[in-house]
């Protein structure tokens, strides 16, 4: 039978996942992250900004990978600046890793789309 949880376990656990993806096109491997809860707010804060509510999907792509693609170290590759030049990179590449993404992220398609309404 599982133990009762305590704050101090709770604090403590590893409850982030993380998924090595091989990205043969760039030539090496990464991790693909699950989002915290306070990284799947700021990625709903950033898609809901703006004056157009039309979803960009580039845009949610763009933020959701930010969010999760880490390195070795697990710590983030890529910042807001990178985003710029990152979504020159080729859309398979891109629409996979998206994929990914989402499902290590416990978000579908459909609440990818939610979020970015909201």
């Amino acid at each position: 039978m599982a133990k009762f949880l305590t704050k101090e376990l709770i604090k403590n656990a590893n409850d982030v996942k993380m998924e090595l993806v091989e990205v043969p096109e760039w030539g090496g491997k990464m991790y693909i992250k699950s989002l915290s809860a306070i990284e799947r707010e700021e990625l709903r804060k950033e898609i809901g900004e703006g004056s157009d509510k039309e979803m960009d999907l580039v845009k949610v792509q763009m933020k959701m990978l930010s969010l999760t693609i880490v390195g070795e170290d697990k710590t983030r590759l890529f910042n807001e600046d990178d985003m710029l030049w990152l979504k020159e990179k080729s859309a398979v590449v891109m629409d996979r890793l998206f994929l990914i993404s989402q499902k290590m992220a416990g978000l579908g398609a459909d609440a990818t789309e939610e979020i970015a309404k909201n």
